[in-house]
């Protein structure tokens, strides 16, 4: 098949699915990449796929000028291309996409990665990206959750029908990679939180500092990290002088943004994400195939990645009292106790979550999708 991917950004495919484009052209499919470009376009290329760069893709705003030229653009390239399926990724590819596939009659699946600012905010533009989405999905045939909470939200709200809806186990990760790495001497440097995520106030780092400031007057030896990019635009970024005041306060150290996570997260003793929403956590996987203990918040596309107070610890979203409490019991541990809840948390990754997990289910649901399409060959 030539099979043809639509996100907002290179670097997403790069980070979310190089292990899936790389399986597609060992399957001997014909695999095109479609975004915006960025420094990741020839990692993307080096898999074997071809990109084509979108002009009129922007991350943010809805200037109706711009979306309809996206959406003429979206018409243009797939009628150029004429791809036997198009799998489309994040809100503006999943509306525009699916309204440029209808009009020139291309099956498309529809991957929901997260409901994000368009759900858990009020406000016009989230109202007008709801109603796009119900226009735009109504005649899409297969449209993808990462997890069931998504999923009912959708069929609830009848943006999509229940026969349309399936759900992923997240986007695979890859076990091998994310293997875990031995300490050297790890007492040395007690215990030691991280929080990695895009420097966004709905990932919960307003309470993640919160609640460090509580675990400091107890356990004053303890330390807490931010690590993930910041000065990001985006609606909830947190601005990077509020970052400097809460290390000039002495409560967080603020680790930047790296290429290779790994040799972050092998020098902390367990990761912290109180996210308000997640599709499903891809920094969570990694980090718990790494055999590191997570908290997380008790919310959708968290809480299926822990098993609580076995692999990690749930915590309360936005109450930064119960996420303090959940650190300290966590410190409480001994490193022996820590050390197995991380074992626990690689073993559900390897049983659910592997990337080889994820691709038999794409496989399994293009099977499915085949069999209610009529002339599709897979």
């Amino acid at each position: 098949m030539k099979v043809l991917l639509v996100s907002n950004t290179s670097w997403s495919f790069y980070k979310f699915r190089k292990g899936l484009l790389g399986e597609l052209v060992k399957k001997g499919h014909e695999v095109v990449v479609v975004a915006n470009s960025d420094q990741f376009v020839k990692e993307l290329k080096d898999i074997g796929v071809k990109f084509i760069a979108l002009q009129y893709m922007q991350g943010r705003g809805v200037g109706p000028v711009n979306e309809l030229k996206l959406i003429r653009e979206l018409i243009t390239l797939y009628r150029s291309e004429r791809p036997d399926i198009i799998f489309q990724y994040t809100i503006k590819p999943n509306i525009y996409g699916s309204l440029a596939a209808r009009v020139v009659k291309i099956p498309v699946i529809a991957v929901i990665t997260g409901l994000g600012f368009t759900f858990i905010n009020k406000g016009i533009v989230p109202s007008v990206a709801r109603m796009l989405y119900k226009v735009a999905l109504r005649k899409v045939k297969s449209v993808w959750f990462l997890n069931d909470d998504d999923r009912e939200i959708f069929v609830s709200k009848k943006l999509v029908k229940a026969k349309q809806a399936f759900v992923l186990p997240g986007e695979g990760i890859n076990c091998d990679y994310f293997a875990p790495i031995e300490q050297v001497n790890p007492e040395q440097f007690g215990v030691r939180f991280v929080l990695p995520a895009r420097m966004l106030y709905d990932k919960g780092i307003k309470e993640y500092v919160e609640a460090a400031r509580i675990v400091l007057k107890e356990y004053p030896a303890v330390q807490f990290a931010l690590l993930g990019a910041a000065n990001i635009d985006n609606p909830t970024a947190i601005p990077f002088a509020q970052i400097e005041e809460w290390e000039k306060e002495g409560v967080i150290k603020y680790l930047g943004s790296v290429d290779d996570v790994r040799k972050i997260l092998q020098e902390y003793s367990c990761v912290v994400l109180p996210s308000y929403r997640e599709g499903m956590s891809m920094v969570l996987m990694e980090s718990a195939s790494m055999a590191l203990p997570l908290i997380v918040s008790d919310i959708p596309g968290c809480r299926e990645l822990v098993d609580d107070k076995h692999s990690g610890l749930l915590c309360q979203a936005r109450n930064s009292e119960d996420l303090a409490v959940k650190m300290m019991w966590m410190i409480g541990l001994s490193d022996k106790e820590r050390k197995q809840m991380g074992e626990n948390g690689r073993q559900k990754m390897l049983a659910q979550y592997s990337e080889r997990v994820v691709f038999e289910r794409y496989f399994e649901l293009l099977h499915d999708f085949k069999e209610h399409s009529t002339g599709m060959q897979l």
